[in-house]
């Protein structure tokens, strides 16, 4: 097979490149609580103020973990970009489907169970995903069928 930068490979990369901007958007800038925060558990101005002075600490290390787990996503998914996605193998298309459903898949649908504000960018995130792995599934087909017209 022909180990070749095609579109799947640039999707794949893009896809890792904005998890990474997430995950560092966690540890570095995530307030504690945003304003859909407050909304998805329906308290007041008062109790709002209460449970910040509480958790606020809790929660700052709460994203920075889960900062640090989405950083090392994306790094994983342009890791399998280079290695193996580009050269059609397939462990490394059922690797990203895993990882892709496991991280991005829940994540989106978990954001529209709750109404999150930031739902659509990121169904947005979850179609570049898995634009990579349907152009990936062509590529290598019409790859394939290329290869054969060689012989």
């Amino acid at each position: 097979m022909k180990s070749k930068y095609n579109l799947s490979f640039y999707l794949l990369c893009l896809f890792g490149f904005i998890l990474t901007c997430i995950g560092i958007y966690f540890i570095v800038f995530r307030p504690q609580l945003l304003p859909e925060d407050i909304r998805f558990m329906g308290i007041n101005e008062v109790q709002d103020q209460s449970f910040r002075n509480l958790a606020s600490p809790w929660l700052k290390q709460v994203f920075r973990v889960l900062g640090g787990y989405i950083i090392t996503s994306g790094v994983l998914f342009i890791f399998i970009a280079f290695k193996s996605f580009r050269k059609f193998e397939v462990w490394s298309w059922f690797t990203a489907l895993f990882a892709g459903i496991t991280s991005i898949g829940i994540m989106t649908a978990i954001n529209f169970k709750i109404g999150s504000d930031f739902k659509w960018w990121l169904l947005l995130l979850s179609l570049i995903w898995i634009s990579s792995l349907i152009l990936n599934l062509y590529e290598k087909t019409n790859d394939q069928h290329n290869q054969g017209e060689k012989l």
